[in-house]
């Protein structure tokens, strides 16, 4: 294996020239027989590298490598993609596809320089359709779209990896997209949108996946699924031992609404501080499709879902909800030691309202309407319930109970708390 530095390529890692072509240079020849990029000490600007296989990119302590503020040096064509919405979202400063055996280490920093960007713009690592991926004690700053995009890679292993990235819009932390066989860990993310979020843009599924002993907290939600939820779907996930803080809206978020399945997914031992909610669980039918496809797809599924040890402290009186639909039901869902702190406060009005289906809404909380009518969690379309070890409290007095529950099959309750300042413990709404 050979040691390429990229000055002895031409770069000048004064933060002034662009680089991208000595950064490039450095990346081709180390290709040719395996090897490692080497950013010493420095600030090296730059616009799309693209990496090969069997390469590694090393970012020394105290190298940064910076990008570019001028959208020619991130060229469309490279790999283009439109997310779900339409926007082009192809740009991006670190290129890998279709690639294997690859590596990005710090202890160095990549900072997208994005604030001020409008679109398009570049992200700052996006990897497609790559295999055996580590990317690993490194620092991610100010990218100016998502930080990292994930899409259809294999074997993919993240460790020690901070963003801090809150200077633009759809500054989503970490995007798992249809990727296999991931393992994340010790990462800290802190997000101008969604911190982490696992998507399926295509028709690959996110599958066998941990995430563990994360740092989260975002502008948006801190956990969510399912933002774009088409074919793939998502099965066979673990996450645990997370700590959620200063978060605006919700904590966990597991969703789909765009045809895909979501089945066997475990979250477990989940601390949240300063989020707008704890948790929302939603089937809807939005039907966001594959470019290809003329007609959306049909309702997903949501099935097997666990969540354990749950203790959130939330600001948003709305309140948690799992959410499905008349006749296509979210089932299996098991709530074991779940606890909510409620800021309460809401109308009679409002404990009294029953909000609308809005099967092809947003998966999100907060577009609802208003609180949901109860202060800890309401429930409703579930076939298969289980709430169990859970207590609900109340920093203000409310007119909600703790738990309220409409078409609900095979509710088992046990072990349940209320604040007294709340209504009661449970009240079935009725059909």
């Amino acid at each position: 294996m050979s040691l390429h530095n990229v000055r002895d390529h031409g770069a000048a890692g004064d933060g002034a020239q662009l680089d991208t072509k000595a950064i490039q240079t450095a990346i081709d020849a180390a290709a040719s027989t395996g090897g490692t990029v080497l950013f010493p000490a420095g600030r090296y600007r730059s616009g799309t590298i693209v990496l090969r296989s069997g390469i590694t990119l090393k970012l020394a302590a105290g190298a940064t490598l910076v990008g570019s503020r001028e959208l020619a040096d991130y060229p469309a064509e490279l790999a283009p993609f439109r997310d779900a919405v339409g926007v082009d979202r192809g740009r991006t400063l670190v290129l890998a596809h279709k690639v294997t055996d690859i590596a990005i280490e710090g202890p160095g920093t990549i900072d997208g320089q994005g604030a001020g960007w409008g679109d398009p713009r570049p992200m700052i690592l996006r990897l497609i359709d790559c295999t055996r991926v580590r990317v690993t004690d490194l620092t991610l700053r100010d990218s100016a779209a998502w930080v990292q995009h994930y899409l259809g890679c294999e074997d993919l292993y993240l460790r020690g990896v901070k963003v801090d990235s809150r200077v633009n819009g759809n500054n989503d932390g970490l995007n798992l997209d249809g990727c296999q066989r991931v393992r994340v860990s010790d990462c800290h993310f802190s997000s101008g949108d969604d911190a982490l979020t696992l998507k399926c843009t295509t028709a690959r599924a996110c599958r066998d996946i941990t995430i563990t002993n994360c740092l989260l907290s975002s502008h948006c939600n801190a956990l969510k699924f399912g933002t774009e939820s088409q074919a793939g779907g998502f099965e066979n996930i673990v996450i645990s031992n997370i700590a959620v803080y200063d978060t605006r809206l919700c904590g966990i978020t597991v969703a789909t609404v765009d045809g895909a399945p979501v089945r066997d997914v475990v979250i477990a031992g989940v601390s949240m501080r300063n989020v707008g909610a704890a948790i929302f669980v939603r089937l809807g039918a939005r039907g966001y499709h594959l470019p290809k496809e003329v007609q959306p797809r049909p309702v997903g599924c949501l099935q097997t879902l666990i969540l354990r040890d749950i203790h959130a402290r939330t600001t948003d009186r709305i309140g948690s909800a799992i959410l499905g639909l008349p006749g296509r039901p979210i089932e299996n869902v098991l709530l074991d030691g779940l606890t909510i702190e409620s800021p309460g406060n809401a109308t009679a009005a409002e404990a009294a309202r029953i909000p609308e289906e809005l099967p092809a809404m947003y998966p999100q909380f907060t577009e609802w309407g208003g609180p949901f009518p109860a202060y800890g969690l309401f429930c409703r379309h579930v076939r298969g319930l289980t709430i169990a070890n859970a207590g609900f409290t109340l920093l203000k007095p409310d007119p909600r109970p703790a738990i309220a529950c409409q078409d609900v099959q095979g509710l088992v309750t046990g072990n349940l708390t209320g604040s007294v300042h709340g209504a009661g413990l449970q009240k079935n709404l009725g059909d």
